[in-house]
């Protein structure tokens, strides 16, 4: 993985958690904080898992 790849999740998070924050507040006229977060962080973990499950530069076994 790339020196800069390791920082591209915290832009990720904030950025989720910003755009749900403001279309919860458009729909429902209320932040609802730990929600939004738990959804940013939800969707950020799942982006990790999956770019983790099918990179190729995953350390191999060797015999």
């Amino acid at each position: 993985m790339k020196f800069f790849r390791e920082y591209y999740y915290l832009p990720l998070f904030i950025g989720l958690y910003m755009i749900y924050l403001l279309s919860d507040y458009s729909k429902n006229q209320t932040f609802n904080w730990v929600d939004n977060a738990l959804q940013a962080l939800f969707i950020t973990a799942f982006y990790i898992f999956f770019t983790w499950a099918f990179s190729s530069d995953k350390s191999k076994k060797s015999k």
